[in-house]
């Protein structure tokens, strides 16, 4: 079984590597979709960038597709999938990645 992340990664930062840990350590495969999003304040880094952060932590143990920059995720009845939302630590839960590139800025 593969298990699906959608997203910006504006960087890849803490909060994301736990979140993808967790999966691996189930056993699971897992496949990471790189929004194709705009060079703009919020999305600092190219599709290039991001994908050299994700393949510095986490290398051959991860799939990677970069995807348009999708504004829903949209399904019908049930087809054999379910959508699972995985909670961490209150401490990884508060990073976020838009207070990472303020200080980068």
């Amino acid at each position: 079984m593969t298990s699906l992340f959608i997203g910006r990664w504006q960087p890849l930062h803490r909060g994301h590597i736990t979140l993808i840990n967790k999966v691996l350590d189930e056993g699971k495969r897992v496949l990471v979709a790189i929004r194709d999003t705009a060079i703009g304040p919020n999305n600092p880094y190219t599709v290039e960038e991001r994908k050299k952060m994700f393949r510095k932590q986490f290398g051959d143990k991860i799939t990677l597709i970069v995807i348009p920059d999708i504004s829903e995720f949209c399904y019908g009845r049930k087809v054999g999938y379910k959508i699972r939302r995985i909670h961490l630590s209150k401490e990884i839960e508060a990073i976020s990645a838009t207070k990472i590139r303020s200080k980068n800025s």
